[in-house]
């Protein structure tokens, strides 16, 4: 049947859903693009003609746009992420190969491990319905965070709020299957609950 003849028929909409990254709070992303996979391709060529062989899995990163705001903790958050992935200023790798004081932090390296980690509450997508039930979920498994894009200001951009882009890699991503009228259980505590929650991000940076 149609969807236009059944009114109990819902398209998905693109503006409903919920992107969780690490510990930041979902509430500032402003958008992001679903986990993308593709099938490379192997091609072989023989007296002027191609032929093509499916090849292995490859997923695509994932871009998240993050509306920067007055509260300091977001950006020093997003820097703890890279700091526990292993990244360490040229200064403190001085001092560690130097040896240091006591009690100096020792010289660390970014690994996989460590990137992975760095991001405790793992990244998670939700479509959602217009009651807020999850009606599609992904989980980006060993997903961590490969470029931070701080953004640009401009004099001439007084209307538009300061934003930041975060580029997610990850090795796959599983789509978690929905139990008939129950929620895919994960993430829904962590969901936009009352006021406060708002409140307490702070106000928005604009660009000027």
């Amino acid at each position: 049947m149609a969807f236009w003849s059944d009114a109990g028929l819902e398209p998905k909409r693109k503006h409903k859903f919920l992107m969780f990254v690490g510990d930041l709070p979902a509430i500032l992303v402003k958008s992001t693009n679903k986990p993308n996979m593709e099938i490379t391709v192997g091609e072989h060529k023989f007296l002027g003609n191609s032929y093509k062989f499916p090849g292995g899995v490859k997923w695509n990163d994932v871009t998240v746009t993050f509306v920067d705001t007055e509260n300091d903790q977001i950006v020093q958050k997003i820097m703890q992420f890279m700091n526990d992935a292993g990244n360490q200023s040229p200064v403190r790798k001085g001092a560690a190969l130097q040896g240091g004081s006591a009690g100096a932090t020792p010289l660390t390296l970014i690994d996989k491990s460590g990137a992975v980690s760095s991001l405790s509450g793992g990244v998670i997508f939700q479509q959602i319905d217009e009651m807020g039930l999850v009606v599609e979920q992904w989980q980006l498994w060993n997903a961590w965070i490969s470029k931070v894009d701080m953004g640009d200001v401009s004099y001439d951009n007084d209307n538009q709020l300061s934003e930041y882009k975060l580029t997610i890699v990850y090795d796959w991503a599983e789509l978690q299957q929905q139990e008939a009228g129950r929620t895919i259980t994960g993430k829904e505590d962590r969901q936009i609950s009352s006021d406060a929650d708002i409140a307490s991000i702070g106000a928005p940076r604009r660009t000027r």
